[in-house]
């Protein structure tokens, strides 16, 4: 049984490597993070399985809280554990300053 689960997350990981919805540089997208939570991000890089940005809505929980980023800082999230989706135009702002400020 064991065998078969771990032959299933294989599966489901190499299917979500392969969508075609892949971030783009420069967009703004809501990001559903299995480890950092739901927030807002401008994507401004993509390194292999991490996409990196500057969180523009929201904030990315982390297990230290000297690790939680807020609007304005700099986050990476792995691709395989985040969901993106695209924000309507009314979503994409600039951060004003430290923490929103």
């Amino acid at each position: 049984m064991r065998r078969q689960v771990s032959q299933t997350v294989r599966r489901t990981r190499r299917e979500r490597s392969n969508m075609a919805d892949k971030p783009e540089i420069g967009k703004t997208y809501k990001v559903i993070n299995s480890r950092k939570g739901t927030f807002f991000m401008r994507v401004t890089e993509l390194s292999g399985d991490f996409i990196s940005g500057i969180v523009v809505d929201g904030f990315a929980r982390a297990l230290m809280s000297y690790n939680v980023a807020y609007v304005g800082d700099p986050v990476s999230v792995r691709d395989i554990h985040s969901l993106f989706y695209e924000c309507a135009a009314e979503h994409r702002f600039q951060p004003t300053g430290e923490h929103g400020g």
